[in-house]
C-alpha cells in the first residue's frame, strides 16, 4: 500500500489518476537516469586524471535492438514500453506481465532473441536482484563472494542509482 493510499484512502480520492502519477514518476526516472550517466562519466574522467592505473570504457550499443528486432526497434511506443518493462519492474510478476504485454502488442512471440533473453532474465533484470534488498550489478552470491556481498550490503541498497552505487563503493573501499 502506498503513502497516498494510506493518507487519502485510495487512488480514487486523489486529484490525479494512478496512471498520471506513474507517468510522472517515469519521467522523473528518465531524467535522473540521463543525469546519472553524465555525472558518472565525469566521475570516471576525474578518477582517470588522478590515477594513471584507473581505466574505464564506455560504449553505447545503439544498434543492438535494431539488429535483433528490425524496424520495430525504432517505434517510440515500443521502446518506451520495452524499456519500462526492463528497468521499472519491481517484482517478478510485474516483469512477466509487462513482458507478455510488450510481446503480445508487438507480435513478437516468435522472435528468437527475445525468447532467449527471457529465459535468462534472472541474470539481467533488476527485479530479480531486488529480492536480496541490495543492488548487485549482476553479482550472484556464492561461497567465495559472500563476504564481498556482506561488505557491499553495508553501503548500498536497491534504491541506489548506478551513480550512487559507484560513489558509495568507492568511498567504502577508501575507508578500508
Amino acid at each position: 500500500m502506498s503513502v497516498l493510499e494510506i493518507t487519502q484512502g485510495d487512488y480514487s480520492d486523489i486529484e490525479c489518476s494512478e496512471r498520471n502519477l506513474r507517468n510522472d514518476w517515469q519521467k522523473d526516472r528518465d531524467e535522473q537516469r540521463d543525469y546519472n550517466v553524465h555525472f558518472l562519466l565525469e566521475q570516471f574522467e576525474g578518477e582517470k586524471a588522478e590515477n594513471p592505473f584507473f581505466y574505464y570504457e564506455f560504449k553505447v550499443d545503439d544498434n543492438k535492438l535494431n539488429d535483433k528486432l528490425g524496424a520495430i526497434a525504432h517505434r517510440k511506443e515500443f521502446n518506451y514500453s520495452f524499456l519500462r518493462c526492463v528497468w521499472d519492474s519491481k517484482t517478478h510478476a510485474e516483469f512477466k506481465n509487462e513482458w507478455a504485454d510488450v510481446i503480445s502488442k508487438n507480435n513478437l512471440k516468435d522472435n528468437e532473441w527475445l525468447n532467449v533473453i527471457f529465459k535468462i532474465r534472472q541474470s539481467w533484470i533488476l527485479a530479480y536482484d531486488m529480492d536480496q534488498n541490495i543492488f548487485t550489478a549482476g553479482i550472484r552470491t556464492t561461497q567465495r563472494a559472500e563476504s564481498m556481498n556482506a561488505f557491499i550490503g553495508k553501503f548500498v541498497n536497491n534504491k541506489n542509482t548506478l551513480l550512487q552505487f559507484v560513489l558509495r563503493i568507492d568511498r567504502a573501499i577508501m575507508k578500508q
